[in-house]
């Protein structure tokens, strides 16, 4: 019985120390890397080198089929970021023209990055070997909306190919000043046999992905401080001819538009924009409803709306921006600071139809002002947070406002629970009513 235990014991010590998490020093580089994808002598030899690779797909943190070599250096204003792409059998490659985030029928690797040591989202930025990028922002999903600016080159060799890669700090929010650490993680993905191999090792059983990044280490990283101011015009001019009564009409239309992004520093963002022309974003797919007790929603796709530092995801929705039909202007502000974030959202929608909120005025037009706002703050190690959220829109007779409480609790990787509760009051000429909803998850 004693030798059981023992053994038991050993398993876990183990486990622990397979999958503790490893860190690593970034110095600042006097001397950096000309980025043409072709490996110059002693180029990346202050840079943070990393060989040992996991095969984490179909193998079960096993010996990788293919050498990996990646190198991680940067300075005052950039990432630098090197791959060495190894193939013993050239024949294995698998390399076609997609064009961006269209790279995911080729051999392509990705870098992650945590950039507020947050343990529950990343930036990630990769290529292919033509160059070709794919970017985007891991939250509970994928939301590749976001494009990053950053240089990617590579070179064929007489091992593979190499990869190399600038990221402005400009083009990420993250975490700055002294002592900064990030969280970081690198896969590379061989088509052949749906390979899949990364820089640590993958704990099946964990119960958060994020849980497997190694640290990086900045002994300083500057402040980040941004100002854009993006005027624009849209004209139109429409001529209709009546055959029938020899008349034409003309009709021009000219419309300004002004949007504002600025960051005083690494941890606030402010944007606004007046008067935004929308038309050349994607249209719905087609959504076809049967015996649907609840709306359906679409998908937001404009990028004014779409968050990416402090994402509102919860299963009873109380904010959709897709309400938001027609803006006159909007705003936003959101910001980090260590384990405490917010977001603040306002908008005036232009002439809105009444029937959105009751068919008795239907024909009735005005204009609706939205606003959304909530705080959240993390604790532990995990991804475990408390969140209170409201969220308001005010049209003519109308008024909704929405209170929101939730959380998200691990308990071990084996137990989590999602608790919320949300409080909702209309107020429709003399008619007020309000109710409750609560939701809980283990």
């Amino acid at each position: 019985m004693m030798k059981k235990i023992l053994l038991v014991l050993s398993f876990m010590v183990l486990t622990q120390f397979i999958f503790a998490k490893q860190s690593f020093q970034v110095s600042m580089q006097s001397k950096t890397p000309t980025i043409d994808g072709i490996i110059s002598v002693n180029e990346w030899q202050d840079a943070i080198w990393l060989t040992e690779f996991y095969q984490t797909s179909p193998g079960d943190n096993a010996t990788p089929s293919e050498k990996t070599e990646i190198a991680i250096s940067c300075d005052e204003k950039n990432l630098y970021l090197m791959a060495k792409v190894h193939f013993n059998n050239s024949g294995r490659s698998r390399n076609f023209h997609g064009g961006r985030a269209k790279i995911y029928t080729s051999d392509r690797i990705f870098f992650f990055f945590d950039t507020f040591g947050s343990n529950n989202q990343a930036y990630y930025v990769g290529c292919n070997a033509y160059g070709e990028q794919a970017d985007g922002l891991i939250r509970q999903e994928i939301d590749p909306s976001i494009d990053l600016f950053y240089i990617s080159r590579t070179a064929d060799t007489n091992y593979g190919h190499s990869i190399e890669m600038k990221v402005p700090l400009k083009s990420l929010n993250y975490k700055s000043g002294k002592n900064v650490e990030w969280g970081f993680f690198i896969k590379r993905h061989i088509c052949d046999g749906g390979e899949q191999i990364t820089s640590f090792p993958v704990d099946r059983n964990g119960g958060n992905f994020y849980d497997n990044y190694a640290i990086l280490k900045f002994a300083s990283l500057p402040e980040k401080r941004n100002l854009k101011l993006i005027p624009s015009v849209t004209g139109i001019q429409s001529k209709t001819e009546d055959k029938i009564s020899h008349t034409t009409q003309e009709d021009d239309d000219v419309q300004p538009e002004l949007n504002l992004f600025f960051e005083p520093n690494s941890n606030l963002t402010f944007t606004a924009t007046v008067n935004p022309d929308f038309n050349i974003i994607e249209a719905d797919g087609l959504n076809i409803e049967i015996n649907s007790r609840f709306p359906s929603w679409s998908q937001e796709k404009r990028p004014f709306f779409i968050e990416e530092r402090n994402p509102f995801q919860t299963d009873m929705n109380i904010f959709h921006t897709r309400n938001i039909v027609n803006p006159l202007w909007a705003a936003k502000i959101s910001g980090n600071y260590g384990k405490n974030s917010f977001f603040l959202l306002t908008a005036q929608d232009e002439d809105a139809v009444g029937e959105r909120f009751d068919y008795s005025w239907q024909d009735e037009e005005d204009d609706a002002y939205f606003a959304f706002g909530n705080y959240k703050r993390q604790f532990g190690e995990n991804e475990s947070f408390i969140r209170i959220a409201s969220a308001l829109r005010s049209f003519q007779k109308y008024n909704n406002i929405v209170l929101n409480a939730d959380s998200f609790i691990r308990y071990s990787n084996f137990m989590t629970q999602e608790l919320q509760f949300t409080t909702s009051s209309n107020e429709l000429e003399n008619d007020n009513n309000s109710g409750y909803a609560f939701h809980s998850d283990i």
